[in-house]
């Protein structure tokens, strides 16, 4: 990562950048992983009851209500298959009594995978992954607990560079968030704290790279 920013042109660097300075590094020691509180968090997901059978969403014995896949009236256990209308994306859902439970699988049209989750009596819970169909390269990775973000959250452009690296607790941001242009240029890099931020927010290039050349905002009208 370091390495990236050193590599980067001067020209690209935000012109408030000079704000955040010292005043607030002070801030980020201790900030850039986890919340501590994460680490008590249990994850366990335990599918030993879900048997390995697979149904069919279109099934005429299986409904959804609530939340809940019921087949032939009664809770259902299992897998269940479904395509989503409009995008071709294959779906495999591990349901015990009724609610999601266990990993959640999904794929492109090409087979490729599109996005694992999972879950717990329903709930949103440990990584979340998501992946760009042409490369296989991740697109995001969330990490949830009982429905709620906690800890890092990351995402990638297609090419590669990360696009953000957020910090939650509880639901809430905390701690170190940073944002990329897609270039690899930073331009978001502020600190909450006790839901207080801390630095830059949000920020426009003086410069701009078009064609391999660095552009003044200023000028880039007159392009």
């Amino acid at each position: 990562m370091n390495s990236r920013y050193r590599s980067m042109s001067l020209a690209t660097t935000s012109c408030k950048a000079w704000i955040i300075g010292m005043s607030f590094l002070w801030l980020i020691n201790g900030c850039t992983a986890p919340p501590p509180a994460a680490a008590g968090l249990d994850y366990a997901v335990d599918t030993t009851g879900i048997p390995a059978d697979t149904i069919a969403f279109t099934h005429p014995g299986l409904t959804y209500s609530n939340g809940e896949y019921f087949f032939e009236n009664k809770l259902y256990s299992g897998m269940v298959y479904k395509v989503l209308k409009g995008y071709s994306i294959a779906t495999y859902s591990s349901v015990l009594n009724g609610r999601l439970h266990g990993t959640y699988r999904s794929f492109y049209a090409s087979g490729k995978p599109y996005e694992i989750r999972q879950y717990r009596k329903g709930l949103s819970v440990g990584k979340h992954l998501g992946y760009w169909e042409d490369s296989g390269n991740l697109k995001f990775e969330y990490h949830y607990y009982d429905q709620k973000k906690e800890g890092s959250q990351k995402s990638w452009y297609a090419n590669g560079n990360l696009a953000y690296a957020y910090t939650y607790s509880n639901d809430q941001l905390e701690g170190l968030q940073q944002a990329w242009r897609e270039n690899g240029s930073l331009y978001r890099n502020f600190v909450v704290k006790n839901g207080i931020s801390y630095g830059l927010q949000k920020s426009k290039s003086c410069y701009e790279v078009i064609d391999e050349e660095v552009v003044r905002q200023a000028d880039k009208n007159e392009l």
